[in-house]
């Protein structure tokens, strides 16, 4: 099994893991809020759950060549053509991905003295960024690797 699909696994599960974390804390705070006993900070343990689903869902995306793609034009190209296209596709998406990358950085390092936290429970927003960060960095070199590729679906 190829490493990127393995890596893609891991992502996958490291999102549904989040996903899950979402859904089991917004199911205790609606009953407990029923019940009487509210879950405090349910909001924010949703957010921190929702950076890692994000990150983690993209980023096994990436690795699976998952991304949505209009196939009205290259459909009609022979085969060097929609080999130019996917590798300026994947050009144009690490370059995307580079600049929200450098803004995403920008902010951690501006705010990492800032010590930064949830308002109840505390939690350090600079964790959250950093796990941002390096999946979006992830990225950048994903799409970066199969621009230089031989085969642009490696």
């Amino acid at each position: 099994m190829k490493l990127t699909t393995v890596a893609s696994r891991i992502a996958f599960a490291l999102g549904a893991l989040g996903l899950f974390g979402v859904m089991a804390v917004d199911f205790i705070a609606v009953v407990g809020r029923h019940a009487g006993v509210p879950l405090l900070g349910s909001i924010e343990l949703s957010e921190a759950c929702i950076v890692c689903m994000a990150s983690a869902s993209l980023l096994g995306t990436t690795l699976a060549h998952g991304h949505a793609s209009a196939q009205v034009l290259t459909q009609r190209l022979g085969a060097p053509g929609r080999r130019t296209l996917a590798r300026l596709s994947d050009a144009l998406g690490s370059l995307f991905f580079a600049f929200v990358a450098l803004g995403s950085m920008l902010l951690l390092v501006e705010l990492r003295h800032g010590d930064e936290r949830s308002e109840l429970l505390a939690i350090p927003i600079v964790a959250l960024r950093a796990i941002w960060c390096a999946a979006v960095t992830a990225m950048v070199f994903c799409f970066a690797a199969r621009v230089v590729a031989s085969d642009p679906k490696a």
